[in-house]
């Protein structure tokens, strides 16, 4: 069995722990007699119920072309496991939009149940080995105008694809015994605003538009109240510069890439809640936007997502 190490990222186990977990914890009907008690056993503090130890690692999507055997599983719940995170390959469970192919995935999560175990969906936007789909063909730009190899953030084709591809699977695996939750992601594996080749992403066209088009006047409102909070005489919000660090009003750009995470992860979290709201949703970060460590306090971010 291959074990694939994690990437750099930090898992926050957050929306099952914080204000709506009762409802995240809560295991539906049909899982109630599987023998993981990670979303069973629960100790209750005050309003809020929390679950018992996760204990998991991280697999492939499958065996080398063969969907992962209930000898497998039962060898990890030998070893004190109760959970195993199965990264997704959008590609596979989706290979043209709007057709799915749960076969191998249904065949996983059976052998996972029957082994005692259940299986945490990791979601990748971009960065793992199928992901994105091949249908998706947008591409993400860097701070020096070079493409990227992740889609586009505010890509008006593939970001509602990917919640469609995400929440089209939490549908179908719903109520399945041996489904323990999702990892969800957006960017660049873990790294938010990655354009995919490591450098810090956010100036392809789309995304520029929304800067423009959508978080200027959301957060203004008017151009005169742009123009006496940063000093400067634009006529219209088009006219303020997608600016990259060092320049000026970069720090109003980078607010607008710290609200882009804050607004998509809201969404994506939403659609998951009402489709799957009796399992736990997880996140991953890297501590920060595109490799700039300065950008933004990440971990605050998720951590309001779960309030």
């Amino acid at each position: 069995m291959t074990v694939r190490s994690r990437p750099h990222a930090i898992r926050m186990a957050i929306a099952a722990l914080v204000a709506v977990a009762g409802s995240l914890i809560a295991s539906p009907a049909s899982s109630a007699q599987a023998t993981v008690r990670a979303g069973t056993a629960r100790a209750t503090t005050g309003a809020a119920t929390w679950p018992a130890p996760l204990w998991s690692t991280q697999l492939d999507f499958d065996d080398n072309g063969t969907a992962w055997s209930r000898a497998s599983f039962a060898a990890l719940k030998a070893d004190g496991l109760t959970t195993a995170e199965i990264d997704m390959p959008w590609n596979t469970i989706e290979p043209e939009r709007g057709t799915f192919s749960f076969g191998e995935l249904d065949q996983e999560l059976a052998n996972a149940s029957a082994a005692g175990m259940r299986l945490v969906l990791i979601f990748w936007y971009s960065g793992w080995g199928g992901s994105p789909a091949s249908w998706v063909t947008s591409h993400e730009v860097n701070s020096s105008g070079a493409q990227g190899t992740a889609p586009a953030w505010w890509d008006p084709a593939a970001r509602p694809a990917y919640a469609g591809y995400v929440t089209g699977t939490l549908k179908h695996v719903a109520g399945e015994a041996g489904y323990g939750g999702s990892v969800l992601d957006y960017g660049d594996l873990d790294a938010q605003w990655n354009d995919g080749s490591g450098n810090a992403g956010g100036w392809a066209q789309a995304d520029v538009n929304e800067f423009h088009h959508v978080y200027l006047p959301h957060t203004y409102y008017t151009i005169s109240r742009f123009n006496a909070a940063n000093g400067t005489s634009y006529t219209a919000f088009a006219q303020v510069p997608a600016a990259t660090p060092g320049q000026p009003l970069a720090n109003v750009y980078q607010r607008f890439r710290v609200w882009s995470v804050r607004t998509v992860y809201q969404q994506l979290t939403a659609r998951a809640r009402a489709v799957t709201s009796g399992t736990p949703l997880y996140y991953y970060f890297g501590g920060h936007i595109g490799n700039g460590v300065a950008y933004a306090n990440i971990p605050d971010v998720f951590f309001g997502l779960a309030r």
